[in-house]
């Protein structure tokens, strides 16, 4: 049975380091309501920059994941589900 405080640590985690990065790359200021950043309604969330943040993130978190996968991303919030799912595989692997 995983830890529940574990899982939010390590959400939160991911929620730090995701919104830093996506600041960085895409030169934003990080506001209180940054949890509902979109790529349609982000001007510097271009198709340059989406493929810059995959790159980062991938280099980050140490995974790498199909350019279709990618492409679906359309919001920060996917982006911590969609790295929380590989890390969450990434501790059952670990735990075989």
């Amino acid at each position: 049975m995983q830890d529940p405080n574990r899982n939010q640590s390590l959400e939160q985690d991911i929620h730090q380091k995701v919104v830093s990065l996506v600041a960085e790359v895409l030169q934003i200021e990080i506001t209180p309501n940054v949890e509902n950043l979109v790529r349609k309604d982000t001007a510097e969330w271009d198709s340059i920059n989406h493929l810059r943040l995959a790159l980062e993130l991938e280099d980050l978190f140490g995974i790498s994941l199909a350019e279709d996968r990618w492409a679906d991303i359309v919001s920060l919030r996917e982006i911590e589900i969609m790295l929380s799912e590989c890390s969450r595989e990434s501790q059952r692997s670990d735990n075989i």
